[in-house]
């Protein structure tokens, strides 16, 4: 199963396992994690006003994004990573034996 966590005061993403819906390679599933996650990527890469940083390990597998807080493009990093989060939700929602998706607020972290 592929555990999500997403942060959104924080700005952070973490996506780590194998949906293991399929063989790896064959995995539909894992294909449109990853497709978020390029996106991501690819959106922090070009734009690096945003203070942005992602973390990759396609062998475990393991993927770590998040954007400092410092920026000028807050409220637009915001909208990305909202936006990349709805369809984490939506894939958790859709494929709740492969994907679990969960929001961590500043104040479930205290407790």
């Amino acid at each position: 199963m592929t555990r999500i966590a997403y942060w959104p005061e924080r700005m952070e993403i973490l996506v780590d396992g194998h949906a293991g819906s399929a063989e790896k390679g064959e995995d539909l599933i894992c294909a449109a994690i990853s497709t978020l996650a390029n996106t991501l990527q690819a959106v922090l890469t070009i734009q690096e006003e945003m203070h942005g940083g992602t973390v990759w390990n396609k062998d475990k597998p393991f993927f770590h994004a998040w954007v400092k807080s410092d920026t000028d493009l807050k409220a637009q990093a915001f909208v990305i990573m909202e936006t990349i989060a709805t369809g984490y939700a939506a894939l958790a929602e859709q494929y709740p034996d492969y994907v679990s998706f969960e929001v961590v607020t500043e104040e479930e972290e205290e407790k």
